[in-house]
């Protein structure tokens, strides 16, 4: 293949790459007046193949910088650069099927001999395997329809294997393509493969419109799934298909298989990183092996082959989903399938290594590999065996050092390594000597009261308590912090294995060291200890007596202050105002400072950094996670959500006592960066919980001035039991006594006026003289 072939066209629908022109007539034909814009691009290539340079001499690449790296050498349309950078790319992880399409359209362009056709398919079939798209089949039967395969049937099978239950036109495609075909025996094994290969060959117009109407609800399954789907959400998802299927009487059982397998294959091209996809998938398949003969090639690794590109044997599927992007699941999963399948430790070794360093920034994970390869190391120990018992320490040597190393003091900071082996050597190496030796190596590097009782426990366990009374002793000396745990065990443990004069001194010891520790206790944690002198117990009637004294002198204070409130504003009006004098300086005089010995001022605190701020909108660069451990620390955010994009910063949440509530946010510099963690984290299993990761988006403060307050709506309080028609008529009959009265007055006729005013109030209605009780008397019956 002729890297400069100058007949090479460039692609004009690749988004965000730039089209430069490497056609010599082209170049001649400018005109003097385009000279600027040919040194413009002059110099945009020369920074495209020094950023391309600069990123192919890290020592250590991650998928971005491979993405990016194959992307430059697209834009370069440097062949020799897209052949190394693509290799190297699918070597360590899964091509996204774009970057395929972008690739295999430049290359296809300067496909003319066989040399050159081969090395086209090679990339071809490579592409093929990495992702379900359909895009890339289409792409591969446009190769076949215009050029040819130098093997037509190995493509076709695979291809129909693969697609033909969601794009069945395919089959109109390949009987074209037969007709075109001068040999008629290859177009006999292309038609005995096919039919092989493809379930639905030769099925009915019903079983057809059955298969099309599946498709259908594939289709809006895929649409409608969202990348932060937890674990139970996912698996929701695909059952109630997989239900389907499997309820449908019109479509045989290799159908069902074929459809089955194409819904999980779409679901983890569209959603690569989501692991319970791939974990629901192998488990499908593992439940449900397929009858698949053998059509492929043979490859170096294995004389057989499946069905189809996308190969979907559990195994193959444990390794397809790790080029996609490792999980501790997944990783624990492949350890486990590769020690039932008979591989040997060199196998298993080689197989990790590959592993390692592409999850090197994701220290949790790192740990959790290497702890599931020492467990699978004792598993297949044989400790009769020294040479194997000298690999075994040399490994969990190598681990530590390795972790220590890349890490330092950050690493495995419970100590699992070294506490796993140090059980081996008590348990299954029986050298409780080495196990001690282990042990003082841990409590070098910290000294806590969990990891003396531990210490003391396997001692117990392990070596029939044989160092145990001097363990607890020792530990009880240092006076740690919890302390009462090594307490408790040790009196268990005396009265358990020792004699009257052990437990004599274990309760000696447990005095003294009371006595001592009683200052350095209340000195470390005055706020945990609660001083039952000082507290004071009353009866339900002394606190309601209490509280009444205590409103009768509110309310003393109260009657007080508003007495002493009013002379003191009369005063405050008297006092004289400032004079203002022409030509002095206007500003008031400072405040005459006080002396030391009358008050000493308070120093003002430092107000604390706060990085994050309270937001009612949407904050597109910043994440929530929630479900967290109650152990979860930001450094172990940091290690897991660096790999998405630069960190701005993170918090944990705690309550007012300091207990973490288990979440937190992490804000990123960018927001694209914010939602690639959403996609990649979220459903994430972390200290045995799957934590839940979306876009923060809180909700709005009280005090906040974008909160709007309800309006508070008037409150209608019945006062009276008696009807208001009834009170205006009362008021009515006052109001005509009352001017009755006034009239009589006038005339001198009291005796008189008094009857006539008793007859208006009769003449007023019963409901004059109708009271509350009355009223409430009426409701009850």
């Amino acid at each position: 293949m002729d890297d400069s072939n100058p007949n090479m066209q460039q692609e004009q629908d690749l988004p965000g790459y730039s089209s430069a022109d490497d056609s010599g007539s082209e170049a001649e034909s400018l005109s003097s007046g385009d000279s600027d814009s040919s040194d413009s691009e002059n110099n945009t290539t020369k920074s495209w193949e020094d950023e391309y340079d600069k990123i192919a001499g890290k020592p250590v690449k991650e998928f971005e910088d491979y993405a990016k790296m194959c992307r430059l050498a697209l834009n370069l349309t440097d062949f020799t650069k897209l052949k190394a950078s693509f290799a190297e790319f699918d070597e360590k992880y899964a091509i996204p099927s774009e970057l395929w399409l972008h690739y295999l359209r430049k290359l296809i362009l300067v496909t003319q001999t066989d040399k050159e056709r081969k090395e086209f398919e090679t990339w071809l079939i490579k592409a093929m395997k990495t992702y379900y798209d359909t895009k890339l089949s289409d792409l591969v039967l446009e190769y076949l329809m215009e050029k040819g395969s130098t093997d037509n049937s190995y493509f076709w099978s695979n291809v129909m294997a693969d697609y033909s239950l969601e794009c069945q036109h395919y089959f109109e495609k390949m009987r074209t393509f037969l007709k075109s075909i001068t040999n008629q025996d290859e177009c006999d094994i292309i038609n005995a493969l096919v039919r092989e290969s493809c379930p639905n060959w030769d099925i009915s117009s019903k079983e057809s419109y059955a298969i099309l109407d599946l498709v259908l609800i594939c289709d809006d399954l895929v649409a409608k799934a969202q990348a932060q789907n937890n674990d139970k959400k996912w698996k929701k998802y695909y059952s109630t298909y997989l239900h389907k299927v499997r309820e449908d009487p019109t479509i045989n059982s290799r159908v069902k298989d074929g459809l089955n397998r194409t819904m999980f294959e779409r679901l983890v091209a569209t959603f690569p990183a989501a692991d319970i996809l791939w974990i629901g998938y192998i488990e499908y398949m593992q439940k449900n092996s397929t009858h698949d003969s053998i059509i492929s090639k043979p490859s170096p690794a294995s004389s057989e082959q499946k069905l189809g590109f996308l190969k979907n044997s559990p195994l193959e599927l444990v390794k397809r989903a790790l080029l996609a992007g490792p999980s501790i699941r997944l990783n624990h999963l492949y350890l486990h399938m590769m020690e039932q399948a008979g591989y040997t430790v060199e196998q298993i070794d080689e197989a990790l290594q590959q592993i390692f360093p592409r999850i090197t920034r994701q220290m949790v994970m790192t740990v959790e590999l290497y702890l599931d390869y020492l467990a699978y190391r004792v598993r297949v120990l044989n400790s009769e065996s020294e040479e194997q018992v000298t690999a075994l320490r040399t490994s969990f040597q190598q681990v530590w050092d390795s972790l220590s190393l890349t890490y330092g003091d950050k690493a495995d900071t419970n100590f699992e390594v070294l506490k796993l082996w140090a059980q081996v050597e008590y348990s299954h190496l029986k050298c409780p000597e080495q196990g001690n030796a282990i042990w003082r190596q841990i409590l070098a590097y910290l000294s806590e009261a969990q990891l003396w009782l531990e210490y003391a426990q396997m001692e117990t366990e392990y070596n029939g308590a044989a160092g145990t009374r001097e363990i607890l002793q020792e530990a009880l000396e240092l006076n740690l912090y919890n302390a009462h745990i090594l307490e408790g065990y040790y009196r268990r443990f005396e009265r358990c294995y020792g004699t009257y004069e052990t437990i004599a001194d274990c309760q000696a010891r447990q005095a003294t060291i009371a006595r001592s520790s009683m200052f350095v206790t209340e000195h470390l944690h005055p706020q945990n200890r609660f001083k039952m002198a000082n507290l004071k117990f009353s009866t339900p009637q002394q606190r309601n007596k209490q509280t009444d004294a205590k409103d009768k002198t509110r309310k003393h204070q109260t009657a007080a202050k508003d007495k002493t409130s009013k002379p003191q504003a009369a005063a405050k009006d008297k006092r004289p105002k400032p004079q203002v004098t022409a030509g002095l300086d206007n500003n008031p005089p400072k405040a005459q400072q006080p002396s030391k010995q009358s008050k000493i001022e308070k120093q003002p605190e430092a107000e604390p950094k706060v990085n994050f701020t309270y937001s009612v909108d949407m904050e597109e660069n910043k994440i929530f996670i929630k479900n967290l451990h109650a152990d979860c620390t930001e450094h172990e955010l940091q290690n897991i959500f660096k790999d998405y994009g630069a960190i701005k910063d993170v918090r944990l949440v705690y309550n007012l006592r300091n207990v973490f509530k288990g979440f937190a946010y992490i804000e990123f510099e960018e927001a694209e960066h914010a939602s690639k963690a959403v996609a990649g984290a979220n459903g994430l299993s972390l200290g045995g919980k799957d934590i839940f990761v979306a876009i923060s988006h809180p909700p709005q403060k009280r005090n906040s001035e974008k909160f709007e307050k309800p309006l508070a709506q008037k409150r209608r309080v019945q006062t009276s039991l008696i009807p208001t028609t009834f009170l205006r008529q009362d008021a009515a009959a006052k109001r005509r006594k009352m001017l009755d009265i006034e009239i009589e007055t006038d005339k001198g006729k009291n005796n008189d006026g008094a009857t006539a005013s008793s007859s208006i109030v009769s003449n007023g209605g019963e409901g004059a003289k109708k009271t509350n009780d009355y009223f409430r008397q009426l409701l009850n019956k």
